[in-house]
């Protein structure tokens, strides 16, 4: 075996013993919290010895904040998916609607506490919390927001603090959702406090009222 190949070896071997750990971890924080987690627990479900959580993760709320990112990315990167676009997570070359695109990617966050609420209180209550989120969402959000720009659909006269708002704004609806204080639809329009929410945002990108109440019902149709 050449020098070459066993870094390869090694790297491959790397590459699947960490992708153990975070499944063993993703696994036992949906059956206890992250409370009642061990890294003796974590190793032993993930089957590698006790010292290799240690080449990977410098400690159990590495490894949690590692889950609540992949995680997240995961989610994002499905709901772009439209479908006139089954084959691409890039929103820069989808033919959808860009408004659409972003109006499923928000309405899937902000339901995480109504979905997933063992999920969405662990990233919620992370230090930096909306870091997991901010990772996820933004690289998209930036990729989106210059494609709908370019589409005449979106305006901004400063991207990067727009992208900022909208994942900011993401996590606050979160909270608000997990502290009990959701709301209730909205009699008019018959929208739930999400498609609000993910209204306000659109309008936020530039899209006038009508235009981003009728998205929002699109997306909430979706569900």
């Amino acid at each position: 075996m050449s020098a070459a190949e066993h870094e390869q070896a090694v790297a491959r071997r790397r590459a699947r013993t960490r992708g153990q750990l975070v499944t063993a971890g993703r696994s036992l924080v949906a059956e206890r919290g992250v409370s009642g987690l061990r890294v003796q627990e974590i190793t032993e479900r993930a089957g590698v010895a006790l010292g290799s959580f240690y080449n990977h993760f410098g400690s159990k709320d590495d490894l949690v904040a590692t889950i609540a990112a992949e995680t997240m990315a995961e989610l994002v990167a499905s709901a772009v998916h439209g479908p006139d676009d089954p084959d691409t997570a890039d929103p820069g070359t989808a033919r959808e609607d860009p408004a659409v695109t972003a109006a499923r990617v928000v309405r899937r966050v902000v339901r995480l506490p109504l979905v997933d609420p063992g999920f969405a209180r662990l990233l919620v209550h992370l230090n930096h919390a909306d870091t997991p989120v901010n990772g996820s969402m933004a690289p998209y959000a930036r990729r989106l927001l210059v494609h709908g720009i370019a589409a005449g659909r979106f305006r901004s006269p400063d991207p990067e603090s727009t992208v900022t708002h909208v994942v900011g704004g993401a996590v606050a609806m979160m909270r608000r959702t997990l502290a009990g204080e959701r709301g209730e639809d909205d009699a008019v329009t018959g929208l739930d406090p999400e498609a609000l929410h993910v209204a306000v945002m659109l309008q936020t990108l530039g899209l006038d009222l009508d235009d981003a109440l009728g998205v929002a019902a699109g997306a909430q149709r979706e569900d």
